[in-house]
């Protein structure tokens, strides 16, 4: 826990010029002291409330107090800051629009280095949520706030692969690929060629080679399922589902794109359906279209994994 002075430097901590050496971040250990000397405070509804709601909630702090109190075993005080933080990252990885002033948050804007120190903790700490939560972990929902990050703000994602990688969390892997795939925008070569010029990003070989298997396994997965859709019915309910859900696949494509994002043209196919029915009714009216597409963009999540990394190999057990 401390580098204590050796041989002839004299008494340790018996003067300013002879102190303990601890190596931590000032504000990290500003964060303990705060909770060590103010916990009385902390007992106060008001600084309670303050720190339970996301508006006023110092998140710098309590991520701070998170990282050192699991550095040096403060059990309460992980406890304490890991709950916070995990309902903290539960409303911003909701998939409601943020307001701005929570896009400006300590977590949006703070080094990435300060997330994988989360993230790495978060992934194997023995904190339990009190109580259980069904909304995820900690590190699922940490994971979520840097996906979303990321795709609000141009920042590298080859730092975020590298941390998610050496993790082993396949899920975010993934997720992180997706978010560089929909980056991608078609360019010429040349005013006077028809060749596409290749994107330029900041990945290394092994992970540009996962992101263009992602992309190609993606691509014929979409073309193959719009296929199928133009050939089979869905249904034979007798409801106008089936005329619905040709519509809206014939309008999603003549509409000008420029990226590849099957997540959110399923995201405008729900839009475009519920044009076709009663406002709030949709499940009622065209509920074979709706549960399709509920279906459909769940295989997508689902399988973003097997596009990217491949399919995980079955044990000996399973053949």
């Amino acid at each position: 826990m401390f580098t204590l002075p050796q041989g002839d430097e004299g008494v340790p901590a018996n003067s300013d010029e002879n102190p303990i050496v601890l190596h931590d971040d000032v504000d990290d250990f500003r964060a303990l002291c705060w909770i060590i000397y103010c916990s009385k405070l902390l007992l106060s509804p008001t600084v309670h409330l303050k720190q339970r709601s996301l508006r006023t909630a110092d998140l710098q702090y309590l991520v701070g107090l998170y990282l050192i109190s699991q550095k040096y075993h403060f059990e309460a005080h992980e406890s304490f800051a890991h709950q916070l933080l995990r309902d903290h990252c539960f409303k911003l990885s909701s998939p409601i629009p943020l307001a701005h002033w929570m896009e400006t948050n300590y977590l949006y804007t703070c080094p990435q280095s300060r997330l994988k120190s989360l993230l790495r903790i978060s992934t194997f700490t023995t904190v339990t949520d009190q109580p259980p939560k069904k909304s995820g972990s900690l590190a699922n929902l940490l994971q979520k706030v840097w996906t979303s990050r990321l795709k609000k703000q141009n920042e590298s994602i080859r730092f975020a692969l590298e941390v998610a990688t050496d993790l082993g969390l396949r899920n975010f892997m993934a997720d992180l690929y997706y978010v560089q795939l929909t980056r991608m925008k078609p360019t010429y070569s040349s005013v006077t060629s028809l060749a596409y010029a290749h994107p330029v990003n900041d990945l290394i070989p092994e992970q540009n080679l996962n992101l263009y298997k992602g992309f190609w396994s993606l691509y014929y997965y979409w073309v193959g399922t719009y296929n199928a859709y133009q050939v089979n019915d869905i249904c034979d309910c007798g409801h106008e589902c089936q005329a619905a859900w040709k519509e809206c696949w014939n309008e999603i494509y003549t509409k000008p794109s420029t990226t590849f994002d099957p997540l959110d043209l399923v995201q405008q196919l729900e839009g475009i359906l519920g044009t076709h029915a009663p406002k709030g009714e949709i499940e009622l009216h065209l509920k074979c279209a709706h549960g399709e597409l509920t279906d459909l963009r769940s295989t997508l999540i689902t399988s973003l994994p097997d596009h990217f990394l491949g399919p995980i190999p079955a044990s000996v057990s399973d053949t």
